[in-house]
């Protein structure tokens, strides 16, 4: 009757597991930072979103500003970014997200945009996000102050599109 393993056995099973480990890992690490861009991605649209809202609601403009060295989101209340009416920080660079707000492109060269009581935005923004080597650009866009928008359907559901003239 045999009471145990052999050491070749036991060092078979220990080398698979190895491999198996080997190959899981790198896939364990990109699908951890697809998940902390799109969390990220989804936590900035809401945020954007969320400014339209508060300004109507309130019907106070909000002011939204991206702070590239920070990696935050904040957004003011009023049309001046300053301490005294700050909203709320969205901080990127912290757990759960964990990303690095890499850049922004802000339409019309503006350094903040603003949502007025009517929930119309001043521009529209690129905004560069990275985690680990990985970069994504998240559109944040709205009804625009000044920008005829138009709503179609299309195959994956609704699009906006922004065209000249005024509304």
């Amino acid at each position: 009757m045999r009471r145990g393993f052999t050491m070749l056995e036991l060092v078979l099973v220990v080398v698979i597991i190895g491999m198996v480990a080997a190959v899981a890992a790198p896939r364990l690490a990109a699908s951890q930072t697809g998940a902390r861009l799109n969390a990220a991605e989804k936590r900035l649209a809401s945020e954007f979103a969320a400014a339209a809202e508060m300004a109507t609601t309130k019907g106070v403009t909000h002011t939204i500003q991206f702070d590239i060295a920070a990696s935050e989101l904040r957004v003011f209340e009023g049309p001046l970014a300053n301490k005294s009416a700050l909203v709320r920080t969205v901080p990127l660079g912290a757990e759960p997200y964990g990303v690095s707000l890499v850049s922004t492109n802000i339409t019309g060269g503006a350094s903040t945009i603003r949502v007025d009581g009517f929930g119309m935005y001043s521009a529209t923004a690129k905004v560069q996000i990275a985690h680990r080597g990985a970069v994504r650009v998240v559109n944040l866009n709205g009804p625009v102050r000044g920008v005829l928008v138009e709503a179609s359907a299309s195959e994956g559901g609704l699009t906006i599109h922004a065209g000249g003239g005024a509304p």
